[in-house]
């Protein structure tokens, strides 16, 4: 398998390149497939991700962030010296506020990512196969184009060629 390597949303996506044979599924699994995507429910889970970041997000470092680290503030002032709990528990604060950030942090790359998904990838693959009454869809006119022969049960209603059109003009 090789090494994929691509620019997305600001950060490197790493994956392995399929190694099955271009054969395996025919072009009615792949269009299925496409029709069966649902980018809107994929979005709105994107939608949900940062909706969990802006719940902790408030003004500087967030609500929940700030509250912790005044809190550890104010716990060095009010205990103060080494002898107290307060150095102990301003080192259990300090990893509950980057565990916090980092979880706040995560969510919002994850709902980008997977906002981005869903209105730049799914759903302009859906559209590539989704026709309507009266408009084929480009998967239908490009099967048309290349002259293939197609089940209209499994593509729907494929037009006859206007034998009458001269290419290129």
């Amino acid at each position: 398998m090789g090494d994929v390597q691509g620019e997305m949303f600001g950060g490197p996506l790493k994956g392995d390149t399929p190694t099955d044979s271009e054969h395996i599924y025919s072009a009615e699994e792949i269009r299925q497939w496409a029709l069966a995507t649902n980018p809107e429910a994929v979005t709105a889970a994107g939608q949900a991700y940062e909706d969990f970041k802006s719940a902790f997000q408030g003004d500087g470092d967030g609500e929940l962030l700030g509250f912790l680290w005044k809190f550890g503030t104010d716990l060095d002032t009010a205990w103060g010296g080494p002898k107290s709990g307060a150095p102990e528990c301003q080192k259990q604060l300090a990893m509950l506020w980057q565990s916090a950030k980092e979880l706040i942090d995560t969510a919002e790359m994850l709902g980008i990512s997977l906002k981005g998904h869903g209105e730049n990838h799914l759903k302009p693959f859906k559209a590539y196969f989704q026709g309507s009454d009266t408009q084929y869809s480009q998967f239908q006119m490009d099967v048309m184009a290349s002259g293939i022969s197609v089940d209209s049960d499994k593509f729907g209603p494929m037009p006859e060629p206007d034998t009458e059109i001269v290419p290129g003009l």
